[in-house]
């Protein structure tokens, strides 16, 4: 192998690693699937030709409540798990609770209110409104 465990083609094509590397795997498997969801939302939108304004406001708004509800939410229970029970703490956990919460509300909303759009525009015998 080559120094370093540098990777190389062996023979018939395979890639040969050296077990040093190996050892690491479980952070570079994280750092693909990371990579992978990451992109998944533009690809789709791109795919659906959203435009590009609207995409960055919902991505804005779906990444901002995403943050707050999950941070807020690890904190809070990081915090009670740890003996921390007083008023804040409990209060940072709900809200976090809360955001995520209303940001699973919103979604379903708005997805049902879409399908029935749909629906009765089909109905109607209407061309569907891609909005």
């Amino acid at each position: 192998m080559p120094a370093g465990g540098a990777e190389r083609l062996g023979p018939g094509g395979y890639i040969i690693v050296a077990p040093a590397r190996l050892s690491n795997w479980p952070n570079d498997l994280t750092l693909a699937a990371f990579c992978v969801l990451s992109s998944a939302p533009a690809i789709v939108s791109g795919t659906a030709q959203v435009p590009p304004y609207r995409f960055a406001v919902w991505n804005l708004l779906d990444s901002l409540g995403w943050t707050v509800s999950v941070a807020a939410s690890a904190y809070g229970v990081g915090r009670l798990a740890t003996g921390h029970h007083t008023g804040h703490d409990i209060a940072i956990l709900a809200i976090g609770l809360g955001a995520g919460a209303i940001v699973a509300v919103a979604a379903t909303r708005r997805h049902r209110k879409r399908a029935a759009r749909r629906l009765s525009a089909a109905a109607a015998g209407a061309p569907e409104d891609p909005s």
